[in-house]
């Protein structure tokens, strides 16, 4: 059996699985006072957080195919299981969302959901916000994210950051004085 890359993984749209996998679930993820319905072989093949989780030895609410994350809201896994199953990203075109979208993506190892929030916000990047989403870029190893958002700095100059800050910037971040 030849393994796939991680980075070649396609969304599950074509398997004509709902997001919400209420069909023949052998998975459920409590988060908050929610179930979320999976199937442990799809999330094992998207995240190699998820599927180490599913095969530590059991535990009694693992025998019961449940597991529990803590550190994820549940609109944020409704969004992350969209992606994979669907490749949906319409719940990604708000920022806060498709932020802590690509928080989960890099915590859990999910690189088809970290690259479809980068590639979303790619396309939100303003004046306002593009140091924001430098930091959050440099926070979660959002490459493209991050030189994008340099390039954007450097071709909008002042009007995006005050010089004095820009020098700031350039001190606590090396690679934007190399730009």
């Amino acid at each position: 059996e030849q393994d796939i890359p991680s980075d070649h993984l396609t969304p599950l749209s074509i398997a004509n699985i709902p997001y919400d996998n209420t069909q023949s679930p052998d998975l459920y993820i409590n988060i908050d006072d929610y179930k979320l319905s999976a199937h442990k072989a799809i999330l094992a093949r998207h995240s190699l957080i998820l599927a180490a989780m599913l095969q530590t030895p059991k535990k009694a609410s693992q025998e019961n195919n449940e597991i529990t994350i803590e550190d994820i809201d549940y609109t944020t896994m409704k969004s992350v299981l969209k992606i994979i199953y669907t490749g949906s990203t319409e719940d990604l075109d708000n920022i806060d969302t498709a932020l802590k979208v690509l928080e989960a993506g890099e915590k859990y190892q999910m690189p088809i959901v970290k690259s479809a929030s980068e590639q979303k916000l790619l396309f939100a990047i303003t004046d306002d916000n593009v140091l924001g989403l430098l930091d959050e870029a440099n926070l979660h190893n959002a490459t493209s994210l991050r030189y994008t958002c340099i390039e954007y700095i450097i071709a909008r100059g002042d009007k995006v950051v005050p010089s004095a800050e820009l020098t700031k910037m350039c001190d606590e971040m090396p690679f934007i004085q190399a730009a």
